[in-house]
């Protein structure tokens, strides 16, 4: 057991910030220093205080370290061209298209932005008569679109300041106008939203979105949304807490019907690595269980009145699995496919039948199907590193896929099963050469033999054999996320300016399966920054570049292990770029919904996981009179998911322990977690990543003035 003592208050004296020495003591009249007792040993959180990001004292020491972020990216030497370089290479296009909906041969639905557009907004296409429609043109950011199976209404999701929740909106496109009712605090991530017919929709609800509330997230819903033909809405709770007596107000349910909604999957999300499931049967809501966490279950698809499923077997290799919903048989389904030397990514059902990405190190991908007419991988123009497929429902034809590399803008390729060939829809007009690159895809070993994917990309008139090319090196590690080939914003700038874009896929991910996933999660969290430690000093003992060279850089979870390397190895580092860091898990599970990352990163509940987040947590192994690296530390205000007092904490300690350390922490006060940023804002944050790194690595062309 762990208990907490308030040892005593602190007096201060109001400390001014000074730009040029780059001082950030918060000027507070009263700092608490917290001692907590885990198991015997002490934990001393000496600016706990800066997590009550709802005081003014801490919102004024917030702004005053971001003035001083921006007093030092307004010393980047020729800015503007380096900004135009951004430009350049991500927003020369006249048009951009993305989140495509394939409704019929004659009527799509897609997101576009063009060239004047700062956001993207809702078109409708006819491919037979190559005619283009704007929908609807809006100041908000747009997370997607959901029509109806016969195209006769589309549900818009706007986004809260570039958050996870939404308000839903109803356009019909008969009458070319919306309806007058709308829905917020809807969650449309996950599939969460789903037609039943053509004029019903569930969507998941939550009442309470206040973070600072203790019931943040509690008490979720699924709702089901019934179109009239007055055009007037009504609202139904399909599914809650209230459904069965064993789901919790802290669980959080949404639904997954079938087509025609005969059957309807309550699924219940809790602190656990699996979901639960209850069934019910046409309209009468008599929810059943129908699967158990005991069960194992990954993701879900219905076709007709079938269940399919994916669960690991006893070799820790992914199956697809088939079940009657009817009398669901878990025990013995039917086997449909399961890994073997690649992993199973995704997979969607159609009419004719079922297609699968199988991935190899999460960096290349193939489009395997199975039907009645045989078994094959299909034939893609170019060798894909990611395949994200889409359908439009279990009975359509419709197979339509988006195709990414780590150098190509993301493409649009329509399916053609009878042909087994694929056309592709032009999404932009970026008109780039991406010839002139290399990417290599090896593996290193690391600390303990395992061998880690290591993705390099760089352009072929480099020497890299002289220890000079810069590196910018990224690595996640968490939550089974494969970091798949994607074109970053900075990624082409950096190249073209004599950089390596190099890529870790450190154990937590899920590029390797399984084994891979549970080697860098829990206890074992450790494995990730061990792994990217391995595959920076592959690269400087390989002569990619020396230690003064490699800037490491991550976001949200990702934080745990770029954190950690800096602190346990900071000299092999020139900087760390940390972007809505997850930098005091220790804390995770006490923030407004945290609950749900117990499963990732532990729990202090029991001692062996108290230990390991302390293990992973880089506040708390900052040292003193360390050399550390110089860091940026960006982050926002509404940030729901890593809230922004991880960066505010570990900034203020940094420069506490080492009142010369270069630390700078540039705040967002009115964004989120970075999901959903304007155009204005993606380039703003392009440049400051850049412009640091480029500091750090002493490029004389856009580095620092000062």
């Amino acid at each position: 057991m762990h208990y907490k003592i308030l040892i005593f208050y602190l007096f201060l004296v109001l400390v001014s910030c000074s730009s040029n020495k780059n001082i950030n003591i918060l000027g507070e009249e009263q700092e608490s220093i917290i001692e907590e007792v885990y198991y015997g040993d002490t934990i001393v959180d000496k600016y706990r205080f800066y997590e009550n990001l709802q005081d003014n004292r801490v919102i004024e020491y917030l702004k005053a370290q971001d003035e001083l972020a921006e007093n030092y990216f307004n010393k980047i030497n020729n800015s503007k061209l380096l900004k135009n370089e951004i430009i350049d290479y991500n927003y020369k296009s006249e048009f951009l298209i993305q989140k495509v909906k394939i409704i019929s041969d004659a009527q799509w639905v897609y997101l576009k932005k063009v060239s004047t557009d700062s956001l993207f907004n809702v078109y409708t296409f006819n491919p037979t008569k190559s005619i283009e429609s704007l929908v609807y043109k809006t100041n908000n950011k747009i997370y997607d679109t959901y029509p109806s199976p016969d195209g006769s209404f589309i549900v818009i999701a706007e986004s809260y300041s570039d958050g996870d929740f939404a308000t839903l909106k109803i356009f019909d496109l008969k009458s070319n106008s919306f309806l007058r009712e709308e829905f917020k605090n809807a969650f449309p991530r996950f599939g969460s939203i789903n037609w039943i017919g053509d004029h019903s929709f569930s969507y998941q609800f939550f009442p309470n979105i206040e973070v600072n509330s203790t019931d943040y997230t509690n008490n979720s819903e699924s709702r089901l949304v019934t179109i009239n033909k007055n055009g007037k809405t009504e609202t139904t709770t399909l599914f809650s807490s209230d459904s069965h007596e064993t789901i919790n107000p802290e669980d959080r349910v949404y639904v997954l019907p079938s087509v025609n909604g005969e059957f309807l999957v309550g699924i219940v999300v809790s602190n656990n690595d699996y979901t639960r499931a209850f069934l019910s049967i046409g309209a009468t809501l008599e929810w059943k269980p129908l699967w158990s966490q005991e069960d194992k279950i990954n993701s879900v698809r219905i076709s007709n009145n079938s269940l399919y499923y994916t669960k690991y077997d006893k070799d820790k290799k992914l199956a697809l699995y088939k079940t009657s919903l009817e009398s669901p048989e878990f025990s013995s389904p039917i086997t449909i496919l399961k890994e073997e030397n690649w992993v199973l990514g995704d997979f969607v059902i159609t009419a004719d039948g079922i297609f699968y990405t199988k991935l190899f190190n999460g960096v290349e991908a193939e489009l395997g199907y199975i039907s009645k007419s045989g078994n094959g991988i299909f034939d893609l123009p170019r060798n894909p590193g990611r395949i994200t497929l889409n359908t439009k429902n279990p009975q359509s034809s419709f197979l339509w896929l988006e195709v990414d590399s780590w150098v190509n803008s993301k493409e649009l390729f329509i399916a053609n099963f009878d042909k087994k060939s694929v056309n592709k829809f032009i999404t932009n007009d970026d008109g780039l050469n991406t010839d002139d690159y290399i990417i290599k895809e090896i593996e290193i070993e690391s600390y303990d033999g395992e061998m880690v994917p290591l993705s390099l990309i760089y352009k072929k008139s480099i020497n890299i054999s002289n220890n000079t090319s810069p590196v910018l090196l990224f690595a996640y590690g968490a939550f089974g996320i494969s970091l798949r080939p994607y074109k970053y914003k900075f990624l082409l700038p950096w190249i073209e300016n004599g950089g390596i874009y190099a890529v870790a896929h450190v154990r937590g991910g899920g590029e390797k399966g399984k084994k891979w996933v549970e080697g860098g999660k829990g206890t074992k969290k450790f494995n990730t920054w061990k792994d990217f430690i391995s595959a920076s000093e592959y690269l400087i003992e390989n002569k990619y570049c020396d230690p003064s060279k490699i800037v490491s850089w991550s976001s949200s979870a990702g934080a745990i292990c770029i954190g950690r390397a800096l602190i346990e190895k900071p000299e092999l580092y020139a900087g760390a770029i940390i972007l809505n860091g997850q930098l005091n898990p220790i804390r995770g599970e006490f923030e407004p919904g945290g609950k749900i990352s117990v499963q990732e990163y532990g729990t202090v509940e029991t001692k062996e996981g108290f230990e390991s987040l302390l293990n992973m947590d880089a506040y708390h192994n900052l040292k003193k009179n360390i050399e550390y690296p110089p860091v940026y530390l960006r982050t926002a205000l509404n940030d729901t998911r890593v809230p922004a007092y991880h960066s505010a904490k570990f900034h203020a300690r940094l420069k506490e322990l080492n009142e010369n350390a270069t630390s700078i922490l540039d705040m967002d006060f009115g964004g989120g977690h970075g999901l959903l940023l304007t155009q204005e804002k993606r380039i703003e944050e392009t440049f400051k990543i850049l412009a640091f790194a480029y500091s750090c690595t002493e490029n004389t062309k856009y580095s620092n003035s000062n």
